[in-house]
């Protein structure tokens, strides 16, 4: 840092003896004082440079060289000394020209100009060039090289300034301990009241990055009301503190300063809120300090605090939960984080040789986030493997053995440039966690001559604005809301190498040695004030002791060194007139609420740089400014319009001026001198009569203005009091009021008041000439014009922005105009805008409220557009060239009702955001477009969605639309701007059309008089409820498909809503139900919202017909967060594995309806004695673990009883009759309308009791059906086997099931109601269907028996007519019955190729099988054909060959029975039994291979003698073989 100090003395020196040489032009001698000095002034300059040469060597050794550090530290002592006299020496010459110019004109005229040395200022620069010359002496006994000073020498660029917010992008190895520390926050095990989390750690480890990333985390944010962030550091007052968090969590300012009010105020606006707060870098260990904080916290619902500490004790007085303590770096961390500081967006394999180094130098850094931050960002400048070796091998990596993070950053300090370590050691003068703004900053910098100006060619506030930006480039400075901070071990860092030069009084610790106090900071008050070596003297805003700050303004006189000065006046009484003697200041700046006027001795600092006076009540400025010509910036804040004094015009060196003021004498004077100024805003020009005012003051010679706005309007108290706006820069107002306005002499006012072709930006404000000088427009006028503004200005009708001289040489090229930026608003004649299309540098053109303009450009807008706003043109009708704009990012176009876009002018690209209000015109150009944010009003009823279709599912057409609105995203703008949405023409029958790709614009409406119904359906770009039109009347509120909405606050559900419904809102976290609507509820309904958490307010009395909860796996209800509701009818709650138990209480007496379905970890439910006689419906569906409902088997009449997958439940046999009243019977009264119970087998007795017979039971591919329990378990030993058991009182409940997935078997069996078979389960793979004692069945179609069917059988069905086979089925056939069907009149099918293996038809009387109906059953293996007194006569031709077995029983008419010839010989079975009519089967005397022969009961049938000995072939005997056979004839 000697360095920097050392240049600034070489450098003043040479000034002051280039000054002193010009003043004294002839030496009398020798002798002369003044050759002395000079003689002194040119061997201490030689010294100097001597010095200068060794500075960088010994800097680096004081770090092990205990005797090159004194050296350093006198070599310093000495520089400030030298500081002073030639200040002191420049001062005097800078008086002489201020109180002598005219006697030094005079003097010049008669050749004497000397300027005499002061008293003594010779000795003394003597003295100082001895005490040089003895430092330069030492540097040779210490071996200074010096070599190494200009090779060491840094010259880093100056590239565009990069922010170092706290974005996740730009941080690394973080995410766990983020995630970790959320979940801590929201552990289940923090409850109510107030919760601690201490982050501990040392320092540099990044604690604090962690706390910002939990803070600023979306979840965090969206679930506490209120969250507030202080910064506590070394000084744990708790006022301070609890003002600060005051401040913080309201975001408004406080002006209490008791400690009880302060408490009183933080308490109310906690109250029973939920609060996160962070306590940033905490050091306080007194427990009755931190007990005294937390007070107001008590009346909160709930308050989490985080802390930042290094000390574990601290964490522990605080902690209500276990400290987190968050771990190094790993090194694949350390070294991304390490490559994104050194190497940027570089790919380090590209520069091997320096990554190799790199790595070395991260295992170095400890894993600490800080230092690697830190000489990441000092190795970003350098590019030689050279200079990163330097840094790997330098010393101070050994220095610090017991803080691992200062060796880093000691080296990134030792490798900054000398001219910036002054600037960065300067700043901890500041206290820890102090925001300060860059400006201000810099003007500190500039006030001690820590600026280097390289000829006076650059100002010095652009070379301030570089040093900040290098030093935040290398991590130095961190951003902080508009503000900038330093890290606590950057300010440590600082402070080590300041000692006791600089010092910050906030917690009353005074330094050691206040003589070596050079910058001094108070926040606290101060009775010592004997700080003689002064440079800086800050004292805090309010925060100084009312008696003490007097005292030190008393003692000015004694603080000679002083360059900066800042301090609050709180005394009604003036300031004492004691600045005079402060010949150094150059920084000055007083608050007051008080004072009116200033001290005169103001006057004579002539060195003053910046002069801030924040003063409200400040009538009148001093007379004497006009002296301090030294002055760069002025600013002064006050209540009135000051009037600037004469002499105003000297401060040439002025750049700056804020505030509103009243110029005497006109401008012309004022401004004539004021070259420097870069910005210049000039009111009330209509009240200049005069108008060579304007020529004189001669803008078009100023080239360093860069903005100047010219208005017409005089500005008044109010617009200087709030800086005309958004404008803090100089206000002129002229002094004549009430002058008429002249067109023609503003037209040639502003002719006089064209500005220097460099200006680059122009704003005209109330003009009231009706056309623009030819100056407006113009190449070469405009040449660096980057924008402007028109505003206002009535009369004119054209508007040239560019004017190209087309008669002029066609050779010459084109200028090309720089504009960027267009604002035109309210030139209500403006008919035409020239020259648009040849703005190519176009970036932002808006026009605002111009009803006469008709067209913007016939050959199009300029391609390079971005941004596109055009409102309140009525008359505007064409926008062509819109396929050209490939660039444009926002396209807005609001109340246009006659403008059109051609269909094929499309645009090439979505913008980003796209807002089209009462355009008719456009609507059709919108849909093309594919904007489709859309609303939709009609009457009372509001709807808002991602798609047109759904939007017009409530609407039969746009004529009864009275509002239509797109964009393309949900977010809607401020409600400021209501004149934007005015209603077009009424015969449209729509009040407002909007389109857009953007939610961005939707504005709070009035438009819609009474909403009531609102729907938003499908967004899935969500809009803030918030913007949403005011909900005053809103009744019913549905919110679907949109994934975008994450919380549901409670002012947004009014009082009057009576309806809410929130169906698949994946990303809803947290709903919150408004007090006074809890009241006034009749249905609620949340379904599937996956991540829902919490919904606050269930637990207060809510008077909701209807709650339903629905899909929403992550709520937890309690069992206190249902009580009171006590007129609830209707209550489902499903997917609700939070569910545990439902007590009776929680179920009010007016309950009709409970539905709980899926609830895995639900064990009891009681329901409620009185309103087991109301009950309508109860379902209870895939409860796994439900053992216990209280009050099933009591009398209740509900209409519907489902119960389904609830294996455990069971009902004991002694709880069927409870202590209840003597009527009520262990069984329903009477069945429910509807009754289903499934899966349920612990109530397979119940079912019994209660008569519930429609039962279905299935097992692997095996289904039956059936009315009777026996029947059902016939096929099954227990139920142990059983996996689907279904018990209902109606089939009509019987639906369609995918449960057995590959269904083989189905048996219908006693069932007196038949299930309607469309019902079944699918049957694409049925083999079996047998249906039993079903006498409801009428038909069975061919649709149902598939081709894949392989039996049939139909048994006792008394009202079967009619069975149809299916074509397919027939040829798959391998078993078909039909038993005891008295009705069955006929079986088509039969009658074609039949593949069936057995065939059998029984006690079917009404069955006729014509001779052709058993035709070619050419696989038929048995036949069994009983009492069916149709059949008459079977033929051989009837029986295939491959017949085994044939029984004919009780055929009454049968009278033939011919067996086929090649059928003999396979026959096994042949039965006759019953046939009393049968006189003759032809073949059975042949011989046949049966094993069993029947005849019984058969008195007709006769063998006839010559079939005894039939033809046969040779091979077979001639009798019959009765081996093996069983022989049973019976005759009657």
């Amino acid at each position: 840092m000697a360095s920097a100090f050392l240049s600034s003395i070489l450098s003043k020196t040479s000034q002051v003896l280039g000054f002193a040489q010009r003043s004294a032009v002839s030496l009398s001698s020798s002798s002369d004082p003044c050759s002395s000095v000079l003689k002194d002034l040119e061997k201490m300059e030689r010294t100097l440079k001597r010095i200068q040469a060794v500075l960088h060597d010994a800097e680096e050794r004081e770090i092990r060289d205990e005797s090159v550090k004194l050296w350093l530290k006198e070599l310093k002592e000495v520089a400030y000394d030298a500081d002073d006299v030639l200040d002191e020496y420049e001062y005097e010459l800078l008086r002489a020209q201020v109180e002598g110019r005219a006697s030094r004109e005079r003097k010049r005229v008669e050749g004497d100009d000397e300027v005499s040395t002061p008293d003594g200022m010779g000795d003394r620069i003597r003295d100082i060039k001895e005490r040089f010359d003895e430092i330069s002496q030492d540097r040779e006994r210490l071996r200074l090289r010096e070599e190494d000073g200009e090779r060491r020498v840094l010259k880093a660029p100056y590239p565009a300034s990069t922010s170092h917010m706290v974005e996740e992008s730009g941080i690394y190895g973080r995410e766990r301990d983020k995630q970790e520390v959320i979940d801590l926050l929201f552990s289940e095990g923090v409850g109510n009241g107030i919760s601690v989390i201490s982050i501990v750690g040392k320092g540099g480890l990044g604690k604090t990055t962690i706390a910002q990333l939990v803070y600023s985390n979306s979840k965090v944010k969206e679930y506490f009301d209120l969250t507030g962030w202080v910064c506590v550091s070394d000084d744990f007052d708790v006022p301070r503190l609890t003002k600060a968090i005051l401040e913080s969590i309201t975001q408004s300012s406080c002006d209490l300063t008791q400690l009880s009010t302060l408490q009183d105020s933080l308490k109310k606006s906690l109250k029973g809120k939920r609060v996160l707060l962070v306590l940033d870098d905490v050091w306080n260990d007194q427990q009755s300090h931190w007990e005294s904080l937390r007070n107001p916290f008590v009346g909160a619902e709930t308050v989490k605090i985080i802390v930042t500490c290094r000390n574990y004790s601290v964490a522990e007085i605080m902690q209500t939960m276990r400290p987190y303590h968050p771990g190094c770096l790993s090194p694949e961390q350390s070294w991304s984080l390490f490559r994104h500081y050194a190497f940027g967006s570089q790919d380090p394999e590209k520069q091997p040789h320096l990554a190799d180094i790199g790595k070395q130098i991260v295992k170095k850094c400890s894993g600490l986030p800080l230092a690697v931050k830190s000489i990441g960002s000092l190795l970003r400048h350098m590019a030689v493997k050279d200079d990163w070796m330097d840094v790997m091998q330098n010393d101070v990596w050994e220095i610090e053995e017991n803080n691992e993070i200062f060796p880093a950053l000691r080296l990134s300090y030792s490798r900054m440039p000398a001219r910036l370590k002054p600037c960065f050691v300067y700043c901890s003068m500041f206290p820890k966690d102090y925001a300060f703004e860059k400006d201000e900053l810099v003007r500190l910098w500039m006030a001690q001559g820590y600026i280097e100006t390289s000829g006076g060619k650059r100002r010095m506030d652009d070379t301030g604005n570089e040093y900040f930006n290098d030093l935040q480039r290398r991590s130095f400075f961190d951003s902080y809301r508009s503000k900038f901070k330093m890290h606590d071990m950057i300010h440590d860092l600082a402070k080590s190498i300041a000692g006791n030069e600089c010092w910050a009084i906030v917690d009353k610790k005074l330094p050691s040695l206040p003589n070596e106090v050079r910058h001094l900071y108070i926040g606290k008050s101060l009775r010592c004030y004997n700080f003689s070596a002064l440079r800086t003297l800050l004292l805090q805003h309010r925060y100084g002791d009312r008696r003490v700050i007097p005292e030190i303004i008393k003692n000015l006189p004694l603080l000679r060194c002083l360059r900066t000065l800042q301090f609050f006046w709180e005394r009604k009484d003036e300031i004492p007139d004691l600045f005079g003697n402060l010949k150094h200041l150059r920084y000055l700046c007083i608050t007051s609420y008080e004072i009116e006027k200033l001290p005169e001795s103001i006057c004579l600092l002539y060195h003053l740089q910046i002069l801030v006076l924040d003063c409200e009540n400040l009538a009148k400025l001093p007379d004497g400014l006009g002296n301090l010509t030294n002055l760069h910036h002025l600013q002064i804040a006050n209540k009135v319009i000051l009037s600037l004094p004469a002499g105003i015009g000297k401060l040439t060196n002025l750049q700056s001026l804020l505030g509103c003021y009243i110029v005497q004498g006109g401008i012309g004077g004022a401004l004539k001198g004021l070259a420097n100024l870069r910005t210049l805003i000039i009111s009330g020009l209509r009240n200049m009569v005069n108008i060579e005012n304007a020529r004189n003051a001669g803008l078009k010679h100023k080239h360093k203005f860069e903005q100047l706005v010219l208005h017409w309007n005089a500005v008044n108290e109010k617009c200087a009091l709030h800086g005309i706006g958004h404008y803090r820069i100089l206000h002129l107002e002229a002094e004549n009021k009430d002058v008429l306005a002249d067109e023609k002499r503003e037209e040639a006012m502003l002719e006089y008041l064209q500005p220097h072709s460099n200006l680059k930006i122009l704003s005209i404000q109330g003009y009231g000439g009706c056309k623009f000088p030819e100056w407006v427009g113009d190449p070469f006028s405009f040449a660096s014009l980057q924008r402007i503004r028109i505003f206002n200005c009535e009369k004119i009708n054209s508007l040239p922005l560019y004017i190209h001289d087309s008669l002029g040489n066609l050779d010459e090229p084109i200028s090309t105009s720089m504009l960027e930026r267009v604002y035109i608003s309210g030139c209500r004649q403006l008919t035409s805008i020239a020259g648009l299309h040849h703005l190519h540098l176009l970036k932002y053109l808006k026009i605002y409220n111009c009803p006469q303009l008709r067209l913007l450009s016939e050959q199009g807008l300029p391609s390079n557009v971005r941004y596109l706003h055009i409102a309140k043109c009525q008359q505007l009708t064409s926008l062509s060239g819109m396929q050209n704009l490939t660039y444009l990012k926002e396209l807005i176009i609001q109340n246009c009702p006659k403008l059109q876009i051609m269909v094929e002018d499309q645009l090439s690209s979505m913008p980003h955001r796209v807002e089209i209000i009462d355009c008719p015109g456009l609507s059709n150009w919108c849909q093309i477009q594919r904007i489709n944010c859309i609303q939709v009003a009609s009457g009372n009823k509001l709807t808002i969605s991602n798609t047109w279709e759904k939007i017009m599912h409530g609407f039969d057409d746009l004529i009864s639309v009275e509002h239509l609105y797109f964009s393309n995203y949900w977010k809607f703008l401020r409600p400021t701007q209501k004149n934007i949405m005015q209603r077009f023409d009424k015969s449209q029958s729509i009040e407002d059309l909007y389109f857009g790709d953007s939610w961005e614009p939707f504005r709070r409406r009035a438009s819609i008089s009474k909403l009531e119904e609102l729907t938003i359906w499908g967004c899935t770009k969500f809009s803030p409820l918030r913007c949403l039109p005011q909900l005053r009347s809103i009744r019913s509120l549905v919110i679907k498909d949109c994934p975008g909405v994450r919380v549901l606050p409670s002012y947004l559900l009014l009082s009057t809503l009576k309806s809410l419904v929130v169906d698949s809102c994946e990303d809803l976290i947290f709903l919150r139900l408004a007090q006074p609507s809890r009241y006034t509820f009749e249905e609620l309904q949340l379904v599937s919202c996956p991540k829902l958490e919490r919904v606050e307010g269930l637990n207060c009395r809510f008077l909701a017909n209807i709650l339903r909860i629905e899909r929403c796996p992550q709520l937890r209800l309690p069992q206190d967060d249902l009580p009171h509701l006590i007129s609830i009818r209707s209550l489902v709650i499903k997917d609700c594995p939070g569910v545990r138990v439902l007590q009776d209480r929680l179920l009010p007496s007016t309950l009709k309806s409970l539905v709980v379905d899926s609830c895995e970890d639900l064990t009891l439910l009681r329901l409620k004695h009185q309103n087991r006689y109301v009950f309508e419906e109860l379902q209870l569906v895939n409860c796994p673990k439900l053992e216990w409902v209280e009050g099933l088997n009591c009398r209740f009449l509900a209409k519907i009883l489902r119960i389904e997958r609830c294996p455990r439940l069971r009902l004991p046999q002694d709880v069927r009759q409870p202590s209840i009243p003597p009527r009520v019977k262990c069984q329903f009264s009477s069945m429910p309308y509807r009754v289903k119970i499934v899966d349920c087998p612990g109530l397979s007795h119940w079912c019994q009791i209660q008569r519930i017979n429609c039962i279905q039971v299935a097992s692997g591919t095996k289904l039956t059906i059936s009315n009777t329990w026996e029947k059902i378990m016939h096929g099954f030993d227990d139920l142990t086997s059983i996996e689907y058991l279904c018990f209902s009182n109606s089939w009509k409940l019987f639906l369609r099931r995918d449960s057995i997935p590959v269904l083989e078997e189905l048996t219908i069996w006693g069932c007196t109601k038949i299930p309607p078979l469309r019902c079944l389960p699918k049957l694409t793979s049925l083999r079996s269907l047998v249906i039993k004692d079903c006498p409801g069945i009428r038909v069975l179609p061919s649709c149902l028996l598939l081709s894949t069917l392989k039996s049939l059988v139909v048994d006792s069905c008394e009202d079967l007519i009619f069975l149809w086979l299916a074509q397919l089925s027939r040829y798959a056939f391998e078993e078909l019955q039909l038993v005891n069907c008295p009705k069955l009149e006929r079986v088509e099918g039969l009658n074609y190729r039949f593949l069936t293996n057995i065939l059998r038809i029984e006690r079917c009387p009404r069955l006729q099988l014509p001779q052709d109906d058993l035709h070619e059953l050419i696989s038929l293996r048995s036949l069994v054909i009983k009492d069916c007194p149709g059949v008459r006569v079977l033929q051989d031709r009837l029986l295939p060959s491959t017949l085994k077995s044939l029984v004919v029983d009780s055929c009454e008419n049968l009278t033939f029975l011919r067996l086929a010839q090649p059928s003999r010989y396979a026959f096994e079975k042949l039965q006759l039994v019953n046939c009393p009519k049968l006189e003759r089967v032809e073949g059975l005397n042949c011989c046949f291979l049966a094993k069993i022969l029947r005849i019984e009961r058969c008195p007709r049938l006769q063998l006839p003698q010559d079939d005894h000995h039939p033809s046969i072939p040779p091979r077979v005997e001639d009798q019959l073989c009765l081996t093996k056979w069983k022989l049973l004839i019976a005759l009657d």
